[in-house]
């Protein structure tokens, strides 16, 4: 079963109000029979909410208070009449000791003869620590995500809690806190035999922290065997810049923890690839290369620019390879076989006003030429161009062999500029070639085309480039080339090196 994600809400609750009219001929004062049902959408709070009240006002009197009682996070409201004009509704959720714990408010108008949908979310009214089941199913071999949430402490500089698991069925990971409101966060982790403890501290200069905003940090976690098992948490101390904050400390509200289902995977398989250099079509190593899905890992490019990941529980993954001033590159696979192949072409940053593009193709057929026409002159395998003089493009890296990459740089964009790509080889087709182009400018990936898969003809006519920067997509199989008579000079390709 795949690991199933929780929605990083900002609130702790959300609630769902839908308010059903009857279409039956209104009365006199326009008052609409109303259904309110209310859910909330994470049961692990039911143990915490004990009871739940409900403001209604309109025209600044208080049409409706009502009070529930929650039963496994679910509770409802009676029907009531609502006038078909704004109403103000004000939901507060109890403990046992009835302290308002969480609270929301929201203001519709209340539409006659048809459906009215009321969304309102609590947010806690109180401090609060809490752990958010974030995944709650995962597999073996898989990592999974928890959040440390900590809400409406005013003074907080620091805070020191602890986390209890079982070392035998989950592995901790690696810990990160998220830059936010708090100001920045420090964060510490220390691993002990059945418990993980926790530092963070605020840097921000500011000693009042927003409220109903957390100050998020993220832990993550590997799944080691089957079955289930509780991540629990408690305060161990708070402190403001003065010294403990007296009122907190160990009665800081902590909402819930977490519950972890894992689910045994039989079927592993490896991800593994390579990442060259756009501009020369060498290996690159020493480049980051981070898979997430089921599991979450990260390795290393070799002097070969090769990276391998085994191991890995079968699923989706998304691959993303970045290197310091290169563009980064991302890739979303299927692992569903014991190995699946995924490759990198990565390209350096580009000045702002500069633009590239870079082929890459299949095993076959073998030589596929990326063209382009601009200020009456082609750039191809021939004749490679210049940045610096007219037509101000460069054939960077021309390939021969399989794969690419082939890589025209555009030094000055002064005219409209034609891409296409010639089927050299002349067979199989170029529609079976799964050429691929991607093209940046500056430090982003700013499109990509893929080759049709019908078409006759040696030419894929790609896109044009305005002047003005625009892409004009044309992505069609031709039998000429889309940039008419050439000034450049042209003769016979040479045997492929």
């Amino acid at each position: 079963m795949k690991a199933i994600r929780f929605s990083a809400l900002i609130s702790l609750i959300a609630i769902s109000l839908m308010i059903g009219c009857i279409s039956n001929k209104p009365t006199k004062s326009d008052r609409q029979p109303t259904a309110l049902a209310v859910t909330l959408l994470k049961t692990s709070l039911a143990a915490t909410v004990q009871k739940v009240t409900l403001e209604v006002v309109q025209n600044d009197q208080i049409i409706r208070h009502d009070t529930t009682a929650v039963a496994d996070g679910h509770f409802s409201f009676s029907t009531f009449d609502l006038d078909a004009v704004a109403a103000t509704f004000t939901v507060h959720a109890l403990d046992s000791q009835n302290h308002v714990v969480y609270s929301g408010q929201t203001t519709v108008t209340i539409q006659p003869g048809r459906d009215n949908t009321v969304s309102l979310q609590l947010l806690p009214a109180v401090p609060m620590v809490k752990l958010s089941p974030y995944w709650a199913q995962t597999q073996t071999g898989s990592s999974f995500e928890s959040k440390l949430e900590l809400y409406n402490i005013a003074k907080f500089r620091s805070g020191d809690f602890q986390i209890i698991f079982d070392p035998t069925v989950i592995r901790f990971d690696s810990i990160s806190a998220s830059s936010n409101a708090w100001g920045e966060l420090v964060d510490t982790a220390t691993v002990l035999r059945t418990h993980l403890l926790v530092g963070v501290s605020r840097q921000g200069n500011d000693d009042i922290v927003p409220l109903n905003f957390p100050a998020l940090v993220d832990l993550w976690f590997t799944a080691l065997t089957a079955g289930s098992t509780d991540l629990t948490l408690s305060t161990n101390r708070m402190v403001d810049n003065v010294g403990t904050i007296a009122e907190l400390g160990s009665s800081s509200f902590v909402a819930d923890g977490q519950t972890i289902s894992i689910q045994q995977v039989s079927e592993y398989g490896t991800i593994a690839g390579s990442a060259s250099n756009a501009l020369t079509g060498g290996p690159l190593d020493s480049v980051d290369v981070t898979v997430t899905g089921p599991a979450q890992r990260s390795v290393k490019t070799n002097s070969d620019g090769m990276f391998s990941m085994a191991e890995l529980p079968y699923g989706s993954y998304q691959v993303i390879a970045s290197k310091t001033g290169f563009i980064q590159g991302t890739r979303t696979v299927q692992l569903l076989e014991p190995t699946v192949s995924v490759d990198f072409v990565l390209t350096p940053v580009l000045d702002s006003n500069q633009y590239r593009a870079v082929l890459t193709w299949g095993l076959d057929p073998h030589d596929l030429d990326l063209h382009l026409w601009t200020l009456g002159t082609e750039i191809y395998w021939f004749y490679k161009g210049s940045l610096d003089t007219i037509p101000y493009a460069f054939l960077d890296v021309d390939d021969l062999d399989s794969y690419g990459p082939e890589t025209i740089t555009i030094g000055k964009l002064l005219d409209t500029c034609k891409f296409s790509v010639k089927n050299y080889s002349g067979s199989p087709d170029i529609t079976v070639s799964r050429a691929h182009i991607d093209f940046y400018k500056g430090a982003s990936l700013i499109r990509s085309f893929d080759v049709p898969t019908t078409g006759a003809g040696l030419w894929w006519y790609a896109f044009d480039l305005t002047p003005t920067g625009a892409i004009i997509e044309r992505n069609t199989i031709i039998d000429y080339n889309p940039g008419g008579v050439q000034s450049s000079p042209q003769q016979a390709k040479p045997t492929p090196k």
